[in-house]
């Protein structure tokens, strides 16, 4: 179990790293400045450097996490929604940030039983 949550972590902030570098790109095409471009290089370069040194990373365990990664990214532009009807909480969060919290809270416990299944 804590192996599973340490590989959860793990792949966490990989997930992290490409919301930084996707949100710094966005940022930079709505402003038109290029200063976020290297924030997003950045993001990319060390989800690539931390997913290459993996070498447990692949087939169903990629597959899985990829997928919990995109279903994730789909469903956090509507977290703040569902935070106010579930819990009343009527948040104004930045929707990059928000993005980056729906990934921690629901993708570690995702990831986690991911780990489980699919791990060698």
């Amino acid at each position: 179990m804590a192996e599973n949550f340490l590989q959860a972590l793990k792949w966490y902030m990989v997930a992290l790293s490409v919301v930084v570098g996707t949100s710094a790109f966005i940022i930079s095409e709505q402003t038109g400045s290029m200063k976020p471009l290297m924030a997003g290089v950045l993001g990319y370069g060390v989800a690539y450097v931390m997913s290459s040194f993996w070498k447990d990373f692949r087939n169903k365990l990629l597959m899985g996490a990829i997928l919990v990664f995109v279903v994730l990214s789909l469903f956090s532009p509507y977290a703040t929604d569902v935070l106010y009807i579930v819990l009343g909480l009527n948040l104004h969060m930045d929707p990059y940030v928000t993005w980056a919290f729906v990934e921690a809270v629901f993708g570690i416990p995702l990831m986690m039983i991911v780990f489980h299944y699919y791990s060698d």
